[in-house]
């Protein structure tokens, strides 16, 4: 059915045009959504009527036809173009979208062209171009041009036959690249500009037939990662890009009074909310009302001390984290995972999960569902049949940088025959890592367990426990030690946690069957303080005999009790009575464990807003 989308794909194209009736310049998106008809948005960039969110196209009109996943439409001559893209058997055409009336349309393809399978267009001279995808011996790279809109007529302006070069480095330069594609017209538009596959740049002058490399800047032929640098013609312009769409959304009066009301409301219930209009969604969905919502909600939790744990259990469902509320396990099997997973308290909305070996880091948001995958792993050019090679043993934790406000992921690693770890940053925000070379560990950490965030700083147990606690102040970029407790022993399992918003030590001992558990005073400058020394003994899944790891989570805010988290179970503390509440379990199941998270209500994300088209 024309419009809807391949099944189970969901992808967007997204384009940039000028209204020159109303002199402004608009955004267009096409959406397909697996199931669902075909969507067209157009957002007004500074435009006097910009609402600050996208809208439908002022017709109503939706896209005729399926286009490339991902591909930008190509401006030209009042138009967005797109070759779409049909079944084995259809030929594919040119669609249109016209920035003044906001309608879609065909253009007819170049003479002698029935199909546009093959080809690609964009913009040359003002006028939309059509040329050939690869070049062969048997096909020429004829550059054709829509000279006259109105009556779809076409012009062949230059033909490039590689068979019949007149010069040498006009023949060796197409019989090296297969795909070339025509970048301006030049000296009068005598002459035209060319980017090869392996970004060489070109001159060829259509008359004599002979062509001219340019030697471009170094940057052209290096890759970073999986972006590619692009070389594209621009033109020098004062044209404001217009008001950031936040500022807009929240520049009415009204507008800032229902952010005030919602951000008190709790995340799931704005996620119904955001069903009521399209301005509504817009902002609840803006970076700047998801951080001014997690404040509120930290804000009121520090200012409630009846305040409980909101406790999630998370597991894989169809390659996806999903977690559920602790309180709907009470009567059914809770989700599972097949590895045992220590998942740290929510930073500033968003808790990460990460896999034993380290492969797989997810930063996930269980109030919305929202996650995303990173992979520290280095891609490995040779040999193409191992795409990635690990960097080592190690672990990623992660950190908020409140200077910039934004999620850091910080993993320090072992490789091979090294005694110092190797330090990889991550912010959120950017693409991939980076190396951190200007600050070492001045002392081997435990890379076993992820670290905990408290109060802008990451802290890891130190491998050898006389030596301290690592400490990496996210905001600085710089590792620092701190003391451990001065009674805790050398022997016996020890995890860092955080407890009530302070430090903590917790420490497992195996013939006791007991945990000792520590707490910085104030701040990292406070000293040591006992807590709690708990006498696991009674209870055989919390056994440090049984468990090879307990790790203290929260302090439920209505009694005092502490959660603990044994992998395969799930319990409260109670220090007054000492007692344990056991809350979940999962002791029958010899290769599954409990996957516990702490969340925050929260409606942060844990990608960039940049990155969102949808």
């Amino acid at each position: 059915m024309a419009g809807d989308p391949r099944p189970g794909e969901d992808y967007a194209s997204v384009g940039l045009g000028y209204d020159a009736r109303t002199r402004t310049h608009k955004a267009v998106r096409l959406l397909y959504h697996h199931g669902h008809p075909a969507a067209c948005h157009v957002y007004d960039i500074a435009a006097a009527t910009s609402t600050g969110h996208w809208r439908p196209a002022a017709t109503g009109a939706k896209p005729p036809d399926l286009v490339h996943m991902n591909k930008l439409a190509v401006y030209a001559q009042g138009h967005l173009h797109w070759i779409t893209t049909k079944s084995v058997g259809d030929a594919d055409a040119i669609m249109s979208f016209s920035m003044a009336a906001e309608v879609f349309g065909r253009v007819p393809p170049p003479p002698g062209t029935t199909d546009m399978k093959g080809f690609m267009i964009t913009e040359l001279a003002g006028c939309l171009c059509v040329y050939p995808a690869y070049l062969s011996s048997e096909r020429s790279l004829d550059i054709w041009l829509l000279t006259d809109y109105s009556t779809a007529t076409w012009e062949l302006r230059c033909r490039i036959d590689p068979t019949s070069a007149t010069s040498p480095e006009t023949n060796d330069f197409f019989l090296v690249n297969r795909e070339v594609t025509p970048l301006v017209l030049t000296d009068d538009h005598r002459r035209v500009l060319l980017l090869s596959e392996e970004h060489e740049v070109a001159e060829y002058d259509a008359a004599s037939g002979t062509l001219r490399r340019h030697a471009g800047p170094p940057e052209l032929r290096r890759r970073h990662g999986d972006g590619t640098p692009q070389l594209v013609p621009y033109e020098e312009s004062l044209v404001s890009a217009g008001r950031p769409y936040e500022d807009i959304l929240f520049s009415p009066p009204a507008a800032r009074a229902v952010a005030l009301v919602l951000r008190r409301l709790p995340a799931r219930e704005l996620g119904r909310l955001k069903l009521v209009c399209r301005s509504w969604r817009a902002m609840i969905e803006t970076d700047r009302f998801a951080a001014s919502h997690n404040a509120h909600a930290r804000e009121t939790a520090m200012a409630s001390f009846a305040a409980g744990c909101h406790v999630s259990l998370g597991s894989y469902y169809y390659y996806s984290l999903v977690f559920v509320p602790l309180e709907s396990c009470s009567n059914r099997k809770p989700p599972l995972m097949s590895t045992r997973t220590v998942v740290r308290n929510a930073c500033h909305g968003l808790v990460l999960v990460t896999d034993v070996n380290g492969e797989r880091n997810i930063v996930h948001n269980p109030v919305t569902g929202a996650g995303r995958n990173f992979s520290f792993l280095t891609p490995r050019r040779c040999p193409p049949k191992i795409p990635e090679v690990d960097d080592g043993r190690g672990c990623a934790g992660l950190g908020y940088d409140a200077s910039r406000e934004e999620h850091v992921l910080v993993r320090l690693a072992y490789a091979g025959g090294e005694d110092c770890a190797a330090v990889q940053v991550w912010r959120l925000r950017d693409i991939g890592p980076y190396k951190l070379t200007e600050s070492r560990p001045p002392i081997p950490p435990d890379v076993g367990v992820p670290p905990v965030h408290v109060a802008g700083k990451m802290h890891w147990m130190g491998e050898q426990r006389r030596l301290g606690i690592l400490v990496f102040d996210v905001s600085t970029m710089a590792f620092d030690t701190m003391p451990a407790p001065p009674a805790l022993p050398d022997a016996g399992g020890a995890v860092l946690a955080t407890l009530a918003g302070k430090l903590c030590v917790a420490h497992s001992c195996r013939e006791t069957e007991t945990m000792s558990i520590w707490a910085k005073s104030a701040g990292d400058e406070g000293e040591w303080e006992t807590l709690h020394v708990i006498d696991l003994a009674r209870w055989p899944a919390f056994s440090p005999r049984a468990a090879e790891l307990v790790v203290p989570m929260a302090v439920d805010g209505r009694d005092g009790r502490v959660l603990l988290d044994a992998g395969k179970a799930l319990g409260y503390y109670d220090a007054r009575s000492t007692t344990l509440e056991t809350v979940c379990s999962c002791s029958g199941d010899d290769d599954e464990f409990i996957n516990a998270a702490v969340c925050e209500d929260s409606l942060v994300r844990p990608y960039d807003r940049k990155c969102r088209i949808w």
